[in-house]
Formats: C-alpha cells, structure tokens, sequence
C-alpha cells in the first residue's frame, strides 16, 4: 500500500460511558462513521487514516485481572494532512443531520467526562510503511490520553522520548506485533469544538498503538516494564494519565 503522507494534525477524543448508556453512544458514532466511509473514501488528500474503539474501563488499567468498572472508554483516533484539514472536517460534520446527538455525547462523555484533543501535533510515529508487505490487521489497541501542567510537559515528553526510543529499536523491522503507533502533543483548549477561545494552562499527550492482538499489547507492557525508565514513566501514568485504554477493540477503521 506503500507510503502514506505525513500526518499534520489529529483528532484524539476519549470519551467516558457508563455501560448502560454505551449501545446508544455507539449507535451515534457508527452514524458519524458512515458519513466519513462516503466523505473520505478513496483519497488520503485530507483524512490520512482513522480507527474508534471500545473497551471496558478497567478498575486497574495497568492490571485488567482486577476487574472492570461500570463504565465503557470509546476513542476516536483521526489522522489529517494538516490543521487546516481538521477545521473543514469539523464543519462538514456539524452539516449532518446526527451532529446534535454527535455534540451532546461529545459535551458529557468527552469533555465533561473525558478528554477531548482537536488538534494534536504528531511528534513521533512508527508507520507499518517501515516493512514490506501488506499492513495486518489490527487486533487490540492502547490508547492514553494524558493532561500535564504546562511547567512539567518538557519533563513529561522527555519520559515519553525514552519510550519512543526504545520502541523504535524493539519494533524495527516488523510489524508482526506492533503495527505502527503515533504520539501527539497540543494545548488543551478552553473550548475544544472553538480553539479561537485561547488555551489552559495544560498540554494534552496521547499515545496511540496498535497491536495486532491483545496477547501483543500484553508483552509490550510486560517488556516496557524492564526499562530503566519505567518507574518514571508509571507515575507519569499514575499522576497525569487521565484516560487509560490499555486494550481497544476496534469498531470502525478507515485504511
């Protein structure tokens, strides 16, 4: 499938459900997934790739043995050739007949509940066009979505460097566990659906990997572990990881 272009900006929203509220919330995003199959089909010139998932909260999410909580982490992971390209996807989108519902779950579940990032800035990637052959299919996902104080986001990315360090020495050469992954970094603004309202005082991280099955996202947590970095790296998670998915189920995916 060869190369794709370079990602210019994100979309990374994670939302936060209870269960019982769940089948509803999929129902109206699945509509916004229908649109984007008839708007992007065909051409990377705007949305490079897009994949939203689903999996339960768990209790623990660096140990799912723990249990599950009562409710359910959607995300929604969008790839654009540029900023500009995510201003005009929001706006085609807000044309739809669903996008009330679509902005209602948005309000509660993501910006109330969870985190919503409209802008992200790609800083580190790992693309399945690193190895030859046909792109597998993705069988599990981590997704974090992290809110750092902006004194402490320079010391924050450094951490996340060492981890994208050595996951481009681990994962060289193969995509037969992890397929390709990104990490971003923007300001969180004040009113995510309007940037031009200015920014907080926080910078939103996310990391996004995908994993072709959740036996994979095990061992890269298992192998993660024995770096000397981790300590760091696990109370990062611990004081500033404000959506932890550590085992998407994939739903939707564009390319």
């Amino acid at each position: 499938e060869g190369a794709r272009p370079a990602t210019g900006a994100t979309i990374n929203i994670l939302y936060i459900v209870p269960k019982d509220k769940a089948d509803e919330v999929q129902a109206t995003i699945t509509k916004h997934t229908e649109w984007m199959k008839g708007h992007y089909g065909g051409s990377t010139d705007a949305l490079i790739s897009a994949y939203f998932t689903k999996a339960p909260k768990f209790n623990d999410p660096t140990d799912p043995s723990k249990g599950e909580s009562d409710d359910v982490i959607f995300t929604i992971n969008e790839e654009f050739t540029g900023p500009d390209k995510v201003a005009a996807h929001i706006e085609a989108a807000k044309g739809n007949d669903y996008f009330p519902e679509f902005g209602e779950i948005l309000g509660k579940y993501g910006i109330e509940g969870g985190v919503v990032q409209a802008l992200g800035n790609v800083w580190f990637k790992l693309d399945a066009a690193r190895c030859e052959g046909k792109r597998p299919k993705t069988g599990a996902t981590i997704n974090i979505l992290y809110v750092v104080p902006k004194a402490k986001a320079d010391e924050v990315q450094a951490v996340f460097q060492k981890h994208a360090n050595w996951m481009t020495g681990h994962y060289a050469g193969s995509t037969e566990k992890l397929i390709s992954c990104y990490f971003t970094k923007a300001p969180l603004f004040k009113e995510p659906t309007d940037p031009s309202q200015g920014v907080t005082d926080k910078t939103i991280f996310t990391l996004n990997e995908e994993f072709t099955g959740p036996e994979m996202v095990a061992a890269h947590i298992g192998a993660a572990k024995g770096n000397d970095y981790f300590p760091e790296f696990g109370k990062i998670l611990h004081d500033y990881g404000k959506v932890v998915q550590p085992l998407g189920n994939i739903f939707f995916k564009i390319r």
